[in-house]
């Protein structure tokens, strides 16, 4: 694949999650946020282009060495700009996946929506840690009682 269009599918890949993740932090209530967050429209768009882009790779090797038993082999395989390329549609399809479980998870809790916000945000931002700081938020809900 050319450099254009790898660069085009980039831009379109992040921009394709950035208004799911605004519904789900700004307005986690509005009927349209809660289709497009159980539709999985999104993160169904990101893996095929995913899986289009693992298949071309496939087809197509760089003969980078690469693999998945070392560091460096993994380093070997993001010489590829394609690959690059999928290994980042595969951190926004698990953090936009991730994001929806908070989402979901906040609304059956009756969270806050400002710490669930800033749960999100972290999420969309470094993945684990938003994760993290949400795994935390949540048990300390629905213990609120032994902690009282």
């Amino acid at each position: 694949m050319n450099p254009t269009t790898l660069a085009l599918l980039f831009k379109i890949a992040n921009a394709l999650v950035m208004p799911q993740w605004f519904a789900m932090a700004v307005f986690p209530k509005n009927r349209y946020t809660k289709i497009l967050v159980h539709s999985f429209a999104i993160p169904l768009g990101l893996a095929v282009l995913y899986a289009t882009l693992v298949g071309l790779s496939l087809l197509y090797p760089s003969n980078t060495g690469g693999n998945f038993s070392s560091l460096e082999g993994v380093k070997a395989l993001f010489q590829n700009d394609a690959a690059l390329l999928a290994g980042w549609i595969h951190y926004l399809a698990f953090d936009l996946l991730t994001g929806r479980y908070i989402y979901t998870q906040a609304e059956k809790l009756n969270a806050n929506r400002l710490i669930t916000g800033i749960c999100l945000f972290f999420t969309l931002m470094f993945g684990p840690i938003g994760f993290l700081l949400f795994s935390i938020y949540s048990y300390l809900l629905r213990n609120k009682t032994a902690i009282e």
